[in-house]
């Protein structure tokens, strides 16, 4: 992976648990909605659509931590990466409704990226595959300016949108 080889590894690993994190205190944050949610889009049956809505926060939380805590697996990544794929999947089948993405609750849902935008959303969080390289040996100042690059790159997104 080269000489930052473990260095982006680890800034990819705080990246995805950071939005991972986010995308958790959203839906916590949403939770007396977010069963209806699910259930318009239409990925979960109704009769199991709340336990659904209070699992998936914990399962983000719990990937979110072990990315920064289990530095020396890559399963943490995987898993992420599986995350990633399976809801790309859902917003495949949702593409074509007219119901906003629930991925970061109602904090998201006006402005959510829906279709196409929240499918190649997901796609560049798919840095879980780098994440999956190993972190031994990473510095923190190569990180930070890993993190740093990662998150002004977001920024200047955002600020074109915006603009």
């Amino acid at each position: 992976m080269g000489p930052s080889g473990p260095a982006l590894a680890l800034a990819c690993r705080i990246v995805l648990a950071a939005v991972l994190t986010l995308a958790a205190v959203a839906k916590i944050a949403d939770h007396r909605v977010l069963p209806a949610r699910l259930r318009a889009m239409g990925i979960v049956p109704p009769r199991i659509s709340v336990a659904v809505a209070a699992a998936l926060p914990v399962v983000e939380l719990a990937v979110a931590t072990a990315l920064v805590t289990a530095r020396d697996s890559a399963l943490p990544a995987l898993v992420a990466l599986t995350l990633l794929v399976a809801f790309s999947g859902f917003l495949v089948v949702t593409a074509k409704r007219a119901v906003p993405c629930a991925c970061f609750g109602s904090v998201r849902t006006a402005s959510s990226a829906d279709g196409p935008a929240a499918i190649l959303r997901n796609g560049l969080l798919a840095l879980a595959v780098v994440a999956t390289g190993s972190v031994a040996g990473a510095r923190v100042g190569g990180t930070l300016v890993v993190v740093g690059a990662l998150l002004a790159a977001v920024a200047v997104r955002s600020l074109r949108r915006v603009a």
